[in-house]
């Protein structure tokens, strides 16, 4: 779940630039203030022709240069602070969401970095000492597509980074303080596509990094109570694709994510309840390569997939955590290396995971008590398939990992080191 993280960022990033944000507060000097009753935030998008976003950018010799692309079906950017508010959002996207950037710089340049997001219906909500709920529907309709392609030609640079982000349904939210109550649906039959492709000749790093997903739900608090039940139901294909290519670098690293839906619910010194229910019978697909001359550091490629996954963490304080999965898609991780490693120290890494459900409750009681209840439900019919090939000239180390699970559960509540 740690791949999702950037997407997310960058998500909630492409929103608060795409789309004016409804912002609701009391004075900073004034811890709570009466309005009259809770505040009310009503949002209702439905999308209906596409959106498409083209980049271009050819460069001779430069310091730095960067391309970026972004398109989006629904956006909508939610702040309150030291006060009470009820957010509904329902959003529909009946159209495809495609975008495209391409770079090349066909001399040299310090630093070459690519990006292309896509979204088809993106909410974020932020605040800080503050009384929330969230009540949201997100429908993502099938026959349409969410795609994101970076394509990067770099002849040298001091470093190289191609990255794409792609997610039907994407809900983020961060609290600090306060409570946060959420009520979340997310519906996704489209096809969601992540490319990133990099054919760089010499560098000192060189990235690509492809991160695709149906239904994401992050939620996250700093002392902050929250209360969430959360239901994800996926039937549309997902693919993460990661091709770099490179001749002469000091480290290459190529990652690909791919999942169905996903739900990261973590807090500080505050009870956390989740209840959630996902269901995926879409096909998942992460592939992930690299290929080319060689590199004197570490040349690695890592392919993720799941089909089903929630991820539970508290710090300091009561942890409730209640999942149903069900995976019926076939869930695929492909990764390659073909090349070679120079010098003492290099270093090659092929690693591909599939999992058709993963489920996690961690509770860190070393800053404080806490109780972890947990119930887990799990059920697999999908295919699940892991594969690692590394095929190498030379390297100091090398190694090939492929690991292939139907259901994987993990549960912990402690200090650790003890």
């Amino acid at each position: 779940m740690r791949a999702l993280k950037p997407f997310l960022a960058a998500s909630a990033a492409i929103a608060a630039l795409a789309s004016g944000a409804a912002f609701a507060s009391c004075p900073n000097t004034q811890p709570t203030c009466s309005t009259g009753g809770p505040s009310q935030v009503n949002n209702h998008q439905v999308q209906m022709n596409d959106s498409h976003a083209w980049s271009q950018l050819q460069v001779v010799t430069a310091g730095q240069v960067s391309g970026n692309a972004a398109a989006s079906g629904n956006l909508v950017t939610v702040g309150v602070q030291n006060i009470t508010a009820n957010v509904r959002n329902e959003q529909h996207n009946n159209a495809s969401n495609v975008a495209r950037s391409e770079l090349t710089v066909t001399s040299s340049a310090g630093a070459a970095v690519n990006g292309a997001a896509a979204t088809g219906n993106g909410m974020s909500v932020e605040s800080r000492n503050a009384t929330t709920y969230t009540d949201s529907l997100q429908v993502s309709r099938w026959n349409e597509t969410v795609s994101a392609q970076a394509v990067s030609t770099v002849r040298s640079a001091g470093v190289s980074t191609t990255s794409v982000q792609a997610a039907a349904n994407n809900t983020a939210i961060s609290a600090v303080g306060g409570t946060s109550r959420n009520d979340l649906l997310q519906y996704n039959a489209s096809t969601v596509s992540a490319r990133a492709e990099a054919d760089v000749c010499c560098s000192d790093t060189a990235t690509a990094g492809a991160i695709a997903a149906a239904n994401t739900i992050s939620v996250t608090g700093d002392r902050t109570r929250i209360n969430q039940a959360s239901l994800q139901d996926n039937t549309g294909s997902v693919t993460a694709v990661a091709d770099l290519a490179v001749g002469m670098t000091r480290d290459a690293t190529a990652s690909a994510a791919a999942n169905g839906n996903s739900a990261t619910v973590a807090t500080t010194f505050a009870p956390l309840t989740s209840n959630a229910n996902q269901t995926n019978t879409g096909n998942i697909q992460a592939n992930s390569w690299l290929t080319g001359g060689s590199w004197s550091g570490v040349g690695s490629s890592s392919a993720y997939a799941t089909g089903n996954a929630h991820d539970a963490l508290n710090t300091a304080g009561n942890l409730t955590s209640d999942v149903f999965q069900s995976n019926s898609g076939q869930v695929r991780a492909w990764s390659a290396i073909t090349g070679g490693g120079v010098g003492g120290q290099s270093a090659t890494l092929g690693t591909a995971i599939a999992i058709g459900n993963s489920n996690s409750a961690t509770l860190c009681t070393g800053c404080g008590p806490g109780i972890l209840s947990a119930s887990n439900e799990q059920r697999n019919s999908g295919g699940v398939e892991a594969i690692s090939r590394v095929n190498i000239t030379g390297t100091a180390t090398g190694a090939s990992s492929a690991v292939a699970t139907g259901n994987a559960a993990s549960f912990y509540v402690g200090t650790p080191g003890h």
